[in-house]
């Protein structure tokens, strides 16, 4: 039974959903939310505007700020703004059963502002 577990843990990674096309390491801002109670999300912006919905992997951290990832994941609003480095898997299946596309696995939270919400950011589109 023990080798079977190992055999089987050795060959997961080849039978991985996510494996995909990577963009590299990259400097991303937007918003990070609790879509569901298993679903994180990253809402990428680029130039004011929301582009990208990724599902946010922070298993690969790897950065010296952990306080600001565990402060980013103990906050439960609806949305807040996120600047960080992350690596960007595309087309493949993410997060619980799949729900993502895209992906980003998180090195480093460079900023958060719990001033700029997602609430925020819809209510200035409208006026």
């Amino acid at each position: 039974m023990k080798r079977l577990i190992i055999i089987i843990l050795a060959l997961m990674p080849l039978f991985s959903v996510g494996q995909s096309k990577t963009d590299g390491v990259l400097v991303l801002e937007g918003y990070f939310r609790f879509a569901s109670q298993e679903n994180i999300e990253f809402l990428e912006l680029n130039d004011g505007k929301l582009i990208e919905q990724y599902f946010f992997n922070s298993f690969h951290f790897t950065g010296a700020n952990k306080h600001l990832l565990d402060s980013l994941l103990s906050y439960h609003d609806n949305g807040i703004y996120v600047a960080l480095l992350g690596e960007v898997n595309k087309g493949g299946h993410y997060g619980h059963m799949g729900f993502y596309e895209n992906e980003v696995c998180v090195r480093e939270i460079l900023l958060i502002d719990k001033t700029k919400t997602l609430s925020k950011y819809f209510k200035g589109l409208k006026n």
